[in-house]
């Protein structure tokens, strides 16, 4: 039998049988909440730390800034726990996600971990993917683009500044095609050049690294809302020779230009339905299902796979116009 201080007891069968019988315990006259703030050394024990009740924590004095109190952490001091998630991604999806279930099945099929990977998704719908073995997360980073159905999921390397908000994002890691690319510019120096041309390099997949496949070089970039998506950039040299380099792009994802963030279109936005419901009376509903347009079609090409007809996303030579 345990006590409620965690220490073991059982009853003792050598008392002689005259010793008198267990009386209660006299009454207590004072209150719950002078008990609880009371000093009496009985109630420690009550609240000492146990294996089984998690981490014994203390009192961090914060400090004052602009009267407001903050926490401060010294450089340093984490610095052993975020070694711990030195293996550890973080995948989103813009707009609606898939169930958790399919994510799961779905990129564990796709990556195929030769050690045990966890996963974990937040309340907002961010994943959380945590890889034992380094090979298996780097695999998962340079062999994307990754599709949970017909839906990008964005994976990026886990680090200390990563905002785990609910708002929808103002930057996305995306995926860059750059066909024909001249020889002496598959390199660091020379990818660097060109993405940075459209926003933020981050990575190359593996077989623009191996440059085992010339036809095109593929690159990820973090990606500002509100920025222009070119189809094609300049590069110059030192002696004053150019060239344009074509652009293509895996997946052109949908921007809000009042938010100014990735996640819906403008015409889909809280702001311009508003705003439109002040200015323009209301009409009936449309029955009529909509088409998909000439360019639309030319966005996804149709391929069978064990028989079964399949749509993907093409590559876009030029971004389609926001609506």
């Amino acid at each position: 039998m345990l006590t409620a201080a965690g220490t073991s007891f059982s009853p003792d069968s050598s008392r002689p049988p005259t010793s008198p019988p267990l009386q209660p315990p006299p009454s207590d006259s004072r209150s719950y909440a002078s008990v609880i703030t009371s000093s009496t050394p009985s109630i420690t024990p009550f609240f000492s730390s146990s294996p089984a009740t998690g981490h014994t924590l203390y009192f961090h004095p914060p400090i004052v800034h602009d009267s407001s109190p903050i926490g401060l952490c010294p450089p340093g001091l984490l610095d052993s726990e975020i070694l711990k998630w030195k293996n550890c991604i973080i995948g989103t999806f813009l707009g609606s996600r898939p169930p958790f279930s399919m994510v799961k099945s779905s990129l564990l099929k796709q990556w195929k971990p030769v050690r045990t990977l966890s996963i974990f998704m937040l309340d907002n719908g961010t994943f959380v993917f945590n890889f034992d073995a380094d090979s298996d997360k780097v695999f998962t980073i340079d062999g994307g683009p990754w599709y949970v159905g017909r839906k990008p999921v964005f994976v990026r390397q886990w680090d200390a500044h990563i905002s785990f908000s609910k708002n929808e994002p103002l930057t996305i890691p995306l995926w860059v095609s750059f066909p024909n690319l001249p020889l002496h510019f598959w390199c660091v120096k020379g990818l660097s050049i060109v993405s940075s041309l459209i926003g933020k390099p981050l990575y190359s997949d593996i077989r623009t690294k191996k440059m085992d496949r010339l036809s095109f070089a593929q690159v990820c970039i973090e990606i500002q809302a509100g920025t222009d998506l070119p189809s094609s950039v300049t590069v110059m040299d030192g002696e004053g020779h150019s060239f344009v380099q074509e652009v293509m792009y895996e997946w052109v994802p949908p921007v809000c230009s009042l938010c100014n963030c990735f996640g819906h279109k403008t015409s889909q936005c809280s702001k311009s339905v508003a705003a439109d419901q002040n200015s323009i009376p209301m009409e009936a509903p449309s029955t009529a299902l909509p088409q998909m347009t000439a360019a639309s079609k030319e966005q996804f090409a149709t391929r069978s796979r064990n028989g079964k007809k399949k749509e993907t996303g093409n590559w876009f030579r030029s971004p389609a116009a926001d609506g």
